[in-house]
């Protein structure tokens, strides 16, 4: 793609990532109500975390010009993905932009997806990957299959199997922001760009 804005490759080209997902790794036809659902569930816990961050999100929405509507955790997570992607394309942020908004953005886009996928959510989202994953190496154990397979997915689906794994949590993102012992094990942020799951088979 051959783009007009001053970022990417050469001669203005940029780069677009093809993902050829398996119709396994596909949301599922009930995944807008699922997700509505979920977020009623966890309508008490957003609105603390929103009480909880009330200044920081207030500065952020006054910097990006932000409706008063839009200062809620869901809009900062979707405002913490678009500066990602252009910190990485070299785009210029509001001068006054610091690394102090980046944390406080980038714990409330971990924390609300923490609490997003999670619960039963997270098992029916979890549970047709984790049946293929399983499906490939049962076969794998028997010689059916090559020792290498690759499942492209999305943070939709690596984080909700990494809380069921137990390899992260809302409490224990919470905990690291305020700087205090994590009492779990592993505590793995939302995926980023390029993030990936390893299952190694011994």
């Amino acid at each position: 793609m051959q783009a007009d804005e001053p970022f990417g490759l050469d001669q203005g080209y940029q780069p677009l990532p093809i993902r050829p997902l398996d119709s396994i790794l596909n949301y599922c036809p009930n995944y807008d109500a699922l997700v509505a659902s979920r977020k009623l569930e966890i309508a008490t816990q957003v609105e603390q975390l929103q009480v909880q961050m009330r200044a920081p999100i207030s500065r952020l929405r006054a910097m990006f010009n932000l409706t008063v509507e839009q200062g809620n955790a869901e809009t900062m997570g979707q405002l913490y993905e678009t500066v990602y992607a252009d910190q990485n394309l070299g785009r210029a942020l509001p001068k006054d932009y610091n690394s102090t908004d980046d944390t406080n953005l980038q714990f409330i886009y971990n924390q609300y997806n923490a609490l997003l996928f999670d619960g039963s959510f997270a098992q029916i989202i979890s549970t047709p990957l984790l049946r293929t994953i399983r499906t490939k190496l049962e076969a794998s154990i028997k010689g059916k299959l090559l020792k290498f397979s690759l499942m492209v997915g999305h943070h939709s689906n690596l984080l909700p199997l990494a809380v069921l794994l137990n390899l992260t949590s809302a409490e224990c993102i919470e905990q690291q922001w305020k700087g205090q012992t994590v009492t779990s094990l592993n505590c793995v942020s939302s995926p980023q760009f390029a993030a990936n799951l390893a299952i190694e088979l011994h």
